[in-house]
């Protein structure tokens, strides 16, 4: 049976394995360990406008969804972090649902928008096309490596 909960403090250990599996896979490919993972998801937590929901089957995580409300000159906006389903549990609409909460608790609090990063050349970018998201033309993405 699927739940989705409220993320909490006691999630960050049960979320660290499936997000560390998830991001240290294809398409990702990044170096990722349950330690790191814990660290990263533990950061977001702890920060200011935290929002975050899990989605949790036959009481195992299999996604989640993280981020912060922020200040924006027209209102309240989201700033959606991380957003990830186990890798065998994809494309079989618990991502889309789990999206769907989210939007509808940060519609409840007053939130009218929501951003994200994803890669270009990924599966995501046509995951959050297809439940509505489009690219925004107005900012653009820039990083240094230092």
């Amino acid at each position: 049976m699927e739940e989705i909960e409220v993320f909490g403090e006691d999630h960050l250990d049960g979320c660290a394995g499936p997000y560390a599996s998830v991001f240290s896979s294809e398409p990702w490919g990044e170096p990722w360990t349950p330690e790191k993972a814990r660290e990263r998801l533990a950061e977001i937590y702890y920060s200011p406008g935290f929002e975050g929901l899990v989605c949790v089957i036959g009481g195992e995580p299999v996604g989640l969804a993280l981020g912060n409300r922020v200040r924006r000159a027209v209102g309240r906006g989201f700033f959606l972090h991380e957003f990830c389903v186990r890798v065998e549990m994809q494309g079989a609409g618990a991502g889309g649902r789990l999206l769907a909460c989210l939007e509808g608790r940060l519609r409840e609090a007053g939130v009218g928008s929501v951003f994200l990063l994803t890669g270009f050349d990924t599966p995501a970018r046509g995951f959050y096309a297809k439940n509505g998201y489009g690219e925004d033309t107005e900012m653009a993405t820039m990083a240094k490596v230092l």
